[in-house]
């Protein structure tokens, strides 16, 4: 039959046709775009793209990683529980589960993580991970809700094949109804994964905006922005990606030292050959807002814009500068408010992370969901089910609690 769909699996995104791709993305994040996958996928795992075609042409498509080594990425915990994210611990699952082994019931997790590693790893990988890298989102790119049921149809049997243990799909928006319908109807199991922040902005001026703030949160943007015109500091905004790939050794300096202090394992690679890439593959959806103390650039954040919505993600500044004159905050907040306001975007997507910075700037928060399926559905059950609902549980209270904080007027 001529309208019959074909699945296949690219184990290499050279092999998937990059217009066709972005066209399936139209409506997703700007971390689905193929050059946002082209730029950063040998971070993750194995390459394994799950794509379903119509008379050649890419209809849907399911991109993720083959995660096989016991320490690689899934699991990570922050502080005070074990949250979702693209980076998977074993031994820190391990030592939670030990933890909480009282209600899990298993005497297993007595033994300690040389045992319990080597037994993980056995019922539950090698993983298929599906999740944008360096994004923390997850999708999954489809015209209607049949082809989404039929790809993850296939994909049991695929997976049966690859001697694949669970698959995950991580980071899901719960607004994303399309997607979380169809995982639903598939039997995925889910759980809270995190919460991610973003800025609706719908004022028609600054005054406008200032005017919608409580007192406080008022007076600390006024703060902020007198700082910078002491120190004669000039905020700029770029679209494109010439004005980076002009001062790319001043950026990629910036980028290193910020990298150090946050951790951020990207500052390893090569900064300046990743930044080129990342201008050659995503384009006109690049913009950067910058910071210049006369003509020397203080700092910068590089970022992506798709539909009226802008993305901010890579961050640099010089340390001793930002904390002085509150840089961070006015580079990645309060100037992507004045950007947004003068060209009458929609949205600002902070991402998820550090939720009272962004709730005390005005930002809402949204729920990720995290979603799997297991292969050894008795033992994974035993083991992850009530830590599930234990995490359902934890992120509940916690979702209620960082809601207080108040920035708007009602």
């Amino acid at each position: 039959m001529t309208n019959e769909m074909e699945i296949k699996i690219h184990r290499d995104i050279d092999e998937i046709n990059e217009d066709e791709w972005n066209h399936l993305a139209r409506n997703s994040s700007a971390f689905y775009d193929y050059g946002w996958f082209k730029t950063f996928y040998h971070l993750l795992g194995k390459p394994f793209f799950v794509a379903a075609y119509r008379r050649d042409v890419l209809i849907g498509l399911l991109p993720g990683f083959i995660v096989s080594e016991p320490k690689t990425y899934l699991f990570h915990n922050p502080k005070d529980a074990l949250f979702c994210r693209n980076e998977i611990d074993l031994a820190e699952f391990a030592r939670r589960m030990r933890k909480y082994k009282s209600w899990i019931g298993l005497k297993t997790f007595s033994y300690g993580s040389k045992f319990l590693e080597p037994f993980l790893n056995y019922f539950f990988f090698p993983a298929y991970v599906v999740i944008s890298p360096r994004g923390f989102v997850g999708d999954f790119l489809f015209e209607d809700e049949v082809i989404a049921r039929r790809i993850l149809d296939v994909l049991e049997s695929i997976c049966i094949n690859e001697k694949i243990k669970t698959k995950c799909i991580m980071w899901v928006e719960e607004e994303n109804v399309r997607l979380t319908t169809a995982l639903d109807q598939s039997g995925y199991a889910k759980f809270h994964g995190e919460l991610y922040f973003k800025l609706e902005t719908k004022w028609c001026s600054t005054e406008e905006m200032m005017d919608s703030m409580i007192s406080e949160r008022r007076r600390n943007l006024k703060k902020n922005f007198a700082k910078l015109n002491v120190e004669d500091i000039k905020l700029e905004f770029h679209n494109g990606t010439n004005f980076i790939l002009e001062h790319i050794e001043e950026i990629a300096v910036l980028f290193k030292k910020h990298a150090v202090i946050c951790g951020d394992l990207l500052g390893a690679f090569d900064v300046k050959n990743m930044l080129s890439e990342f201008c050659n593959n995503l384009k006109e959806r690049i913009y950067i807002t910058l910071a210049r103390n006369r003509q020397t650039i203080v700092g910068f954040c590089v970022g992506l814009n798709k539909n009226g919505k802008l993305y901010p993600k890579f961050v640099g500044y010089e340390p001793t500068v930002s904390k002085k004159l509150s840089l961070h905050y006015n580079l990645v907040y309060y100037n992507h408010m004045m950007k947004n306001l003068e060209t009458g975007g929609q949205e600002i997507n902070f991402g998820a992370g550090d939720p009272e910075t962004k709730l005390v700037r005005g930002c809402l928060p949204g729920k990720l969901m995290c979603y799997y399926s297991f292969g050894n559905r008795t033992v994974a059950n035993s083991i992850i089910q009530k830590y599930m609902s234990f995490m359902n549980d934890y992120k509940t209270r916690l979702y209620s609690n960082v809601i207080k904080h108040k920035t708007w007027k009602v």
